[in-house]
């Protein structure tokens, strides 16, 4: 599945916000201006359609002084989506606020496929019952049949937001079968050694205790040496994790701050290495960030860019194409990060080397 546009209403910082998504996105703006808070919308639908989520668990992880609704202002929170699943154009729009119970009350949903509307909510049945208003009817234990490849694209949305807790790379090799897992590793693997020429290979075994254990092994004969994952440094693993996920095939990969902890000159190879380590198919990567050294990479467009303007009325969003300097300093194949971090006060101060005192 890949997003092909996103519209919000009434969403956290956002009154009113309608964006374009390609193949790859790269949120840029100031602290506060809403980067995280755009991805999080489809994070939302995300969390609405998959099991254990639905309606309500999606509302209550979320502060509801960052939805106006919550706030009895009276509008309805609104996000749509349009989609490409399969060769064919999908759409979904979900309306809700929360009532004083804390509840979340639909008060509109639409499933569109092609140009056929499946779904266009209240419906009689919800007159008659309004209680059915508490779940969407992604949710609802009668959906499925014509609406599956909906849900599938919904629940197939990934996000990386910070470092993985202790073992974590570990478990997710593990949840993967050994024959895609071993493939992905291969691809992982080719593009790591670029940032560490000393990579020689990696297992996945057990200890003495029969716990599962990740390792790295770094040179050859008399000079090898296994790192376990406990002992890589968090941006070697940071890293590594960017490009597991990357190399899946399922569906969008929402990236926050994907540049933290790693080194400038690595940053600027990054959305390279993530595009090379990607399936055949590609993957839709949409990518908040303060980083201008991500456009070093000068495959990147000014259509690929948002810049999100905060003001006291709320945040507003503008593609990068739209702006005459910018497209004609890409036209010219002139260097965009200094531009593009003079539009939003972007900057990426303070990141760390990549490996530590000569630690993988």
């Amino acid at each position: 599945m890949r997003f092909t546009r996103l519209k919000l209403s009434c969403w956290r910082n956002f009154p009113s916000a309608q964006v374009t998504l390609g193949e790859r996105a790269l949120i840029f703006g100031p602290n506060g201006a809403g980067k995280s808070n755009l991805l999080d919308a489809l994070r939302f639908l995300s969390e609405v359609a998959s099991p254990g989520g639905g309606l309500w668990n999606a509302a209550q992880r979320r502060d509801p002084r960052t939805l106006p609704s919550m706030q009895g202002s009276g509008g309805d929170v609104k996000v749509e989506v349009e989609a490409e699943i399969g060769g064919e154009a999908w759409g979904y729009g979900l309306a809700f606020q929360v009532d004083k119970q804390g509840v979340p009350r639909v008060r509109a949903e639409m499933v569109r496929q092609g140009r056929r509307k499946l779904l266009r909510r209240p419906e009689a049945e919800d007159r008659r019952e309004p209680g059915r208003l508490a779940q969407t009817h992604l949710e609802q234990s009668s959906t499925g049949g014509a609406f599956e490849p909906l849900l599938e694209g919904l629940r197939s949305v990934r996000s990386v937001a910070g470092p993985l807790a202790a073992g974590g790379f570990t478990r997710a090799l593990l949840a993967t079968p050994r024959r895609p897992r071993e493939t992905r590793m291969r691809r992982v693997l080719e593009l790591l050694r670029g940032a560490l020429p000393r990579l020689d290979r990696w297992s996945l075994d057990h200890d003495e205790q029969g716990v599962p254990r990740f390792a790295l092994r770094m040179d050859r004969g008399r000079l090898a040496t296994w790192h376990p994952e406990g002992l890589l440094s968090a941006s070697t693993m940071h890293l590594l994790h960017l490009l597991w996920e990357a190399s899946d095939e399922r569906g969008p990969l929402l990236l926050e701050e994907p540049e933290r902890g790693l080194h400038p000159e690595l940053v600027g190879q990054l959305l390279a290495l993530l595009k090379g380590v990607a399936p055949r198919a590609g993957r839709q990567l949409l990518i908040c960030t303060h980083a201008e050294r991500l456009l070093d990479d000068s495959d990147v467009a000014p259509s690929e860019i948002l810049l999100l303007h905060p003001s006291a009325e709320g945040t507003r969003v503008e593609s990068a194409a739209e702006d005459t300097q910018v497209r004609s300093v890409a036209a010219e194949e002139g260097p965009i990060g200094p531009l593009i971090a003079a539009r939003t006060g972007a900057s990426v101060e303070g990141q760390i080397p990549l490996f530590f005192g000569g630690t993988p």
